[in-house]
């Protein structure tokens, strides 16, 4: 995808970024990312148009076109790959209008603190306590947004593996390589009586 939303842990020898400047390239790609959302967006409308109507074609005719359907279901099968694509980019969109608000209250919060040091009526160990605060609070933000970005990419390759297992033909007991597959027994393979019968797989000669 265009940027990853997870932030980057700073190199040793690197300078940490202003919050403003963060912001402002946050801001940038979020816009583009908003534009090839709604781009994407009005595609999928005009496809789901097209598909309604190629449907109602094949729906009604007699005899049936074996054709029509075909492509019906290409067409379909389309769709809710990108359809899941969609919403998948809408995610790291959400996640990048979340980082973007926090640059923009780390920013904010910069200024006043700024503000206070140059009145210097505040004693120093007092803002140096709330900059690491404030510091803390960020890390554990960004440790969040890394939890839930995983948990978002496994379970879309749960929904992806489940698909593809869904599609594979059933499994048969012997294929045409001589593959077999039977219950055994648990006292043949020195197991206890009382545990269930265990599956063994084993090839077989075939002419």
């Amino acid at each position: 995808f265009y940027q990853s939303t997870v932030p980057r842990a700073p190199q040793p020898e690197s300078k940490q970024a202003k919050p403003e400047d963060e912001a402002r390239e946050l801001a940038h790609l979020y816009m583009r990312m908003i534009d090839n959302l709604a781009a994407a967006q009005e595609l999928l409308m005009g496809d789901q148009e097209k598909l309604a109507l190629m449907l109602a074609e094949a729906q009604a005719a007699f005899p049936p076109n074996e054709e029509l359907d075909e492509r019906v279901l290409f067409l379909r099968d389309g769709m809710e790959l990108r359809l899941r694509e969609f919403n998948e980019e809408c995610r790291r969109v959400a996640a990048v209008e979340r980082r973007l608000q926090r640059r923009l209250d780390d920013a904010e919060a910069m200024c006043e603190i700024q503000a206070v040091k140059a009145m210097g009526q505040v004693d120093p160990r007092l803002i140096e306590k709330l900059e690491e605060q404030r510091r803390v609070i960020r890390l554990q933000q960004e440790e969040i947004d890394q939890v839930s970005f995983e948990r978002d990419v496994l379970a879309d390759d749960v929904i992806r593996l489940r698909e593809t297992l869904d599609a594979q033909p059933p499994c048969n007991d012997q294929d045409e390589q001589g593959l077999q597959i039977r219950a055994v027994e648990p006292e043949a393979l020195g197991g206890d009586p009382a545990r269930p019968r265990v599956r063994q797989i084993q090839w077989s000669a075939t002419t």
